[in-house]
């Protein structure tokens, strides 16, 4: 009988032993194992299988683990530290060749099926030259010189593929580096867990030189040993989850917990080396450098982050999240709790490692720093020689410049440590992307953050010492000299500039609605053509008719007039911001600012404070108007509303106040007004433009405080003084009308 007829009847006898799952053959002994794989058929184990050699795949084949294990016993001569001898190079499980394709998964309940127990120069578990797939399974305890784990291609053969989509890379060892996984192909990883891998030099769970992409993995416990096996330092040792040699890796949602190395307790980014790192589930947290920087991160190659939280991260040295020697991009995410210097690392040797700095710290040598988007920089610490910490986030070291490559938007927040910002611009591209954005919506001064501020100087970031006086804000020793009033303060405190202060640059910080009228006060006189985003008006009259309060008037400002400092102005958004052009002097004065309204007993008061009302409803109160600030209680923004029960006018705004004599006492109604035809339920409202010419007309209901406009325009969308008196159809206050 024929070799080949007798490989075919054994092949056929042992396919009559499969399982209930048609496509898997069930195997029990090496023998038999060795056969089937050899023919291309897929196997399940049905008990433990000790391999006298190591499995050679030249099919494409699967291996359905099933709980147990295949295994081998190599006597380990050496220790932890040391490298592994392998004289014939033999003493890994599995070599997958170019010729083939190698499917590992664990298809029971328990998943507690594991290749185990190799020990070589390359791959102890697997040596991958073509297709290797593993949806389930453990690679655990296999140690090797280089790869560990699985050792996925060489320096000269590039093209091997290993996918993973499940499964656990565990307690693997590789002197050399890569104690889970040494990649020299293309790695795509997702759904898998690191677990306790270590390496001597570099790269605790994966080495990877080529094309690496992780998604929805975690990295927990792997570490780079400090040591080698006879006890000496190790002078360098990075990377105790990854280490990038060489090529590009995409890190997307991945959790990289509690690893840890010498430098980039993390990943480790080598020069020529690309990292991109996302995904809003991505987390690095609790990693440490134990002798250098990095307690996450140390990049020397090309690092792009664009999502992901930093937290909890500490380094021995500089860099608590990051420390950067090569180009570092930061587009989102957040660094928070992260601790650079000897006390967040409980060294005992306090005096080793002073003053390190940056949950971010850029290297004061080659490479740079860009920042742009939403990230969140905040709340990181370096500690300094009596272990008391201070609040470090961003470090730039030397004379190094923070870029700005993009628009900052909404939710950034950012903390800058340098020591060298005061002696001139610190950042490149400000302006060019966010131009007129104050960059203190941003940025804060790690330093001192209550008195110093940053400032754009021809078109960079600048830091100035500055004077905080309530919503006001000024930097006399900057050149130009600079104020910024917040007009959305909240805080209690006045402001007051007892003296002439001279600003070369005025920053009004205060959104506004268009078209929704809003009152100002401001501490400097100003030409009108000097300021854009409004029209400006002055309280000119209040009328009786019948003895009733009924009319009042408004008047524009001239565009060629000027606005006096201390006064208080109606004021008519253009635009959702006020930009001021050229200085001013500012001073405030010493009494709240007013304006009589001539001939009447009303008064137009401007407040640098701000004006609270008392928690009941008192009749004084009711001779108080302001304007709404946000819709509520039937009111709208832009509408004069009577103040009540916990009412409050904040800072640079104006008020008006009844200052008339008439008895306000309780009626049938309840709080109200006795006498209403001094003060009735409504007051007409006439706007003016610069001559006196009524452009429009408005109704201030005194009960409810609403002030509503009265507004009339052609077809052609042309404005009209009043309602006109020739039939046809007009738009009234947004709707058309007939007028018959």
């Amino acid at each position: 009988m024929s070799t080949r007829i007798i490989t075919l009847f054994a092949t056929a006898l042992l396919a009559l032993t499969q399982g209930a799952g048609a496509d898997f053959t069930d195997v029990n002994t090496e023998s038999d194992l060795r056969s089937l794989i050899s023919n291309g058929i897929d196997v399940r184990l049905k008990t433990d299988i000790h391999l006298s050699s190591y499995l050679q795949i030249h099919k494409k084949v699967t291996i359905d683990l099933n709980s147990y294990k295949l295994y081998r016993t190599v006597p380990r001569e050496t220790e932890i530290g040391a490298q592994p001898v392998d004289p014939e190079g033999n003493g890994h499980v599995i070599e997958v060749f170019s010729d083939g394709e190698l499917t590992i998964e664990d298809g029971s309940v328990k998943k507690t099926g594991m290749i185990t127990g190799g020990y070589a120069k390359n791959g102890g578990g697997i040596i991958n030259y073509g297709k290797l797939i593993i949806n389930g399974g453990t690679i655990d305890d296999n140690w090797a010189a280089d790869g560990g784990g699985i050792k996925n291609g060489n320096e000269d053969f590039t093209s091997p593929i290993l996918t993973i989509t499940g499964g656990v890379i565990s307690n693997n060892y590789s002197y050399a580096g890569g104690g889970g996984i040494v990649n020299y192909g293309t790695a795509n990883i997702s759904g898998a867990t690191f677990l306790y891998n270590k390496g001597t030099t570099r790269g605790g769970a994966i080495w990877t030189k080529n094309s690496l992409t992780v998604e929805n993995t975690t990295f927990r416990g792997n570490y780079v040993l400090t040591r080698d096996g006879d006890g000496a330092e190790l002078s360098q040792a990075g990377g105790g989850a990854i280490f990038m040699n060489a090529g590009t890796a995409t890190l997307t949602n991945v959790q990289i917990i509690n690893n840890y190395a010498l430098d980039g307790g993390a990943i480790w980014v080598l020069s020529g080396a690309t990292l991109n790192v996302g995904g809003e589930n991505t987390i690095l947290n609790s990693n440490y450098s134990f002798k250098h920087g990095g307690g996450a991160i140390t990049n020397y190659g090309t690092v792009s982050i664009t999502n992901g939280n930093f937290t909890d991260n500490c380094s021995k040295s500089n860099g608590a999240a990051v420390w950067n020697k090569g180009t570092l991009s930061i587009n989102g995410g957040s660094f928070t709790g992260n601790r650079a210097g000897i006390a967040a690392c409980d060294d005992p040797d306090s005096d080793a490692y002073p003053n390190n700095n940056g949950a971010v710290f850029q290297y004061s040598g080659s490479g740079s720093l860009s920042i742009s988007g939403n990230p969140v920089i905040s709340g990181n610490y370096g500690y300094n020689n009596s272990k008391v910490k201070y609040a470090s986030d961003v470090y730039l070291d030397g004379s190094k410049k923070l870029n700005i490559n993009g628009t900052m938007t909404d939710g950034a927040h950012i903390g800058l440590l340098c020591p060298n910002c005061a002696a001139g611009p610190f950042t490149s591209g400000y302006e060019t992307n966010n131009s007129g954005v104050n960059p203190n919506k941003f940025f804060i001064d790690d330093q001192d953050s209550v008195n110093n501020r940053f400032f754009v100087v021809n078109g960079e970031l600048n830091r100035f010492a500055v004077t905080t006086t309530g919503a006001i804000t000024y930097a006399t020793g900057s050149n130009p000299k600079w104020a910024i009033i917040d007009g959305a303060y909240q805080g209690n405190a006045t402001a007051t500039i007892a003296s002439n202060t001279s600003v070369d640059t005025i920053v009004f910080e205060r959104p506004f609605e268009v078209g929704k009228f809003s009152t100002i006060v401001l501490p400097f006189s100003i030409a009108v053509n000097k300021v854009d985003g409004a029209n400006f008006y002055t309280l000119t009259d209040f009328e009786k008719v019948n003895n009733t309060w009924k009319k009042a008037e408004a008047q524009k400002v001239s565009v060629e007039g000027n606005l006096a400092a201390n006064t208080p102005y109606l004021l008519e958004p253009t635009a959702t911001k006020l930009v001021f052009h050229g200085g001013a002097t500012l001073k405030t004065s010493e009494n709240p600012p007013y304006a009589n309204v001539e001939g009447t007993p009303w008064v137009f008061y401007g407040t640098y404070g701000r004006v609270e009302f008392a928690d009941s409803i008192t009749l004084e109160q009711h001779r108080y108007y302001g304007f709404a600030a946000q819709e509520r209680d039937g009111y709208t923004v832009g509408q004069f509303a009577r103040a009540g029960k916990n009412a409050y006018i904040p800072p640079m705004r104006a008020y008006l106040r009844y200052g008339g004599s008439d008895n306000l006492t309780k009626n049938a109604g309840g709080l109200g007004l006795s006498d209403f035809g001094t003060l009735p339920e409504t007051i007409d409202v006439k706007i003016m433009d610069e001559q006196g010419n009524v452009t429009e007309t408005a109704t201030l209901d005194t009960r409810t405080g609403v002030i509503k406009r009265d507004r009339w325009f052609d077809l052609q969308g042309r404005q009209l003084k009043g309602k006109p008196s020739i039939k046809g159809k007009y738009l009234h206050n947004g709707k058309v009308e007939v007028v018959k």
